[in-house]
This record gives C-alpha cells, structure tokens and sequence, in this order.
C-alpha cells in the first residue's frame, strides 16, 4: 500500500524505515526544482485505510501486473526478507549508484545481527511473480463446500 501511495504522489526517490507498526518514509520531491525533501509516516490504521481505499478502487476485470513497480517490488522486498526469516529495517534506493537497478534492504536477521542487502531488482521481480502465481493459485482453488450444505 505504501508502493502504491508513492505511484500516487508521483515518488520515486526514497528511504523506508520499519519501526514495528510504525512506517517512515524520506522521499525526495517530485516536483521541480526537485530539491525538496517529503517526509510521511504511516501506522498500522494508515496502511488499513489505504488499503481499503485501494481495494474499493479495483473491479472484477482483469488488471496487468507491473511486477517491476513500486508496489510489487516493495512486496516482494518484504516476502524476501520473510523468506530468510529476518525483520525487515529499511528500504532504500537512494544509496545505491545512479545507474544500478537495485534497492538496499537492511533486516535483522533471526539472530539478532543487522544485515545490508543490495537486491537486484531482478532478483525481487522475481519474487514479486511467484507470489502472484501464489494468490493466483490460492483464488482458483475451490473452497469446500460446508458439510451441512450437502
């Protein structure tokens, strides 16, 4: 949902930080001169009415997957870090050279160490299509029918 507030307000300079259920964004604007920084926060109810928001926003049509954008990379960067079983920190992609395709990912690790990841952006599209094949898989399968129906 956060992705998705960035595409919206045209963002796409940033630095995450996750603190539990609080979220901290530091975007750089997106509007000339381009010199301004934003800062946003989001809590666990922001990210619940965005949701809603963007789930009223959807119709029963199909709708292209953009697996290389803002909202499924930062998807698939959070399933990433699920995936090695750590706590996600911080994403960003403003430390990363101009001409590199790749977010860092800073994560406490199930030990307790802080890890620092530069994930190619391939490598979470990647991701971002297996967890859509996921959801496609889990919405196609029929759900039992209760047995007092029968």
């Amino acid at each position: 949902m956060i992705g998705q507030e960035l595409v919206k307000r045209g963002i796409d300079l940033f630095e995450l930080r996750c603190l539990r259920t609080e979220y901290y964004l530091q975007c750089g604007d997106p509007t000339p001169p381009y010199v301004g920084l934003i800062e946003l926060s989001f809590n666990d109810d922001d990210i619940i009415s965005l949701e809603l928001a963007a789930s009223s926003q959807r119709g029963g049509a199909f709708k292209f997957v953009e697996f290389e954008g803002l909202p499924e990379l930062l998807r698939a960067a959070g399933r990433y870090v699920e995936n090695k079983e750590g706590s996600l920190l911080r994403i960003s992609n403003t430390e990363s050279p101009i001409d590199s395709d790749t977010l860092r990912l800073e994560y406490e690790s199930r030990d307790g160490r802080n890890q620092v990841e530069e994930v190619p952006v391939t490598e979470l599209t990647d991701v971002a299509k297996h967890m859509y094949k996921q959801r496609s898989r889990a919405s196609a399968t029929p759900r039992a029918e209760p047995t007092w129906r029968h």
